[in-house]
């Protein structure tokens, strides 16, 4: 015969497991080995923030507007005095004034005013600063010419050829930028070129009032030619 064996009440062991911590719980408080913790208690008051009187009390109260007193009855305007009335123009005889010519007379005495600026003076300066200036010009060729080397190469070689730059300087007299605008067809030719350019740098500044520019242009033809 085959009998079921009967499974666990669960139920009934974890009722009795409870039991069994509560009398440990109560053994243990007994003895004193458990002391219960003191919790602090906060009072808190709830109160209304809605304000008694309505929104309108906790705003500012506008200020009134100045008050101006007007006079409400004619009696209350002063007469003004007679002092204060306008007074008549009165034409005062010239003679009286002091004056002794007649517009004719006055408008005959007065003498041309002289021209502030001389137009002459303004031409002469001019003149003066391109003559400057073409000196100066003048002086940096020649500064490029000494430092002009003809390539051996196309000395050997009988090259000849002319080379047109464009090279631009500071008023003080720096370099900016070189270029070549005509090349002579001969490229050792074109790079002697720059480089004489560039070796006669830098150069001294220019005459005034071209030393305020920022940059000054000059075209220059760099001929190599041998001599016959």
């Amino acid at each position: 015969m085959i009998t079921k064996e009967k499974s666990p009440n669960y139920l009934l062991w974890g009722l009795i497991c409870v039991s069994a911590l509560i009398h440990l719980l109560l053994i243990l408080k007994i003895c004193g080995l458990i002391t219960p913790r003191h919790w602090l208690y906060i009072p808190i008051e709830l109160t209304s923030t809605k304000p008694s009187k309505g929104l309108e009390s906790h705003l500012p109260t506008p200020l009134a507007p100045p008050r101006t007193f007007l006079p409400t009855r004619a009696s209350a305007f002063r007469s003004l005095p007679k002092d204060a009335l306008p007074v008549k123009a009165k034409l005062i005889p010239p003679q009286e004034k002091g004056l002794s010519l007649s517009p004719e007379e006055a408008l005959n005495d007065l003498k041309p005013l002289a021209p502030l600026v001389d137009p002459q003076a303004i031409l002469g300066e001019l003149k003066a600063a391109k003559d400057r200036f073409q000196a100066y010009a003048t002086m940096i060729r020649a500064k490029i010419e000494r430092a002009k080397r003809y390539p051996l190469p196309a000395r050997e070689m009988g090259l000849e050829g002319t080379v047109k730059l464009r090279f631009t300087l500071s008023g003080q007299g720096k370099l900016l930028r070189a270029e070549v605008l005509k090349s002579s067809g001969i490229k050792m030719l074109d790079q002697a070129a720059l480089k004489a350019v560039r070796s006669a740098a830098p150069f001294p500044p220019a005459p005034s009032p071209y030393d305020q520019e920022k940059e000054l242009s000059f075209v220059i033809t760099i001929n190599f030619w041998l001599k016959k």
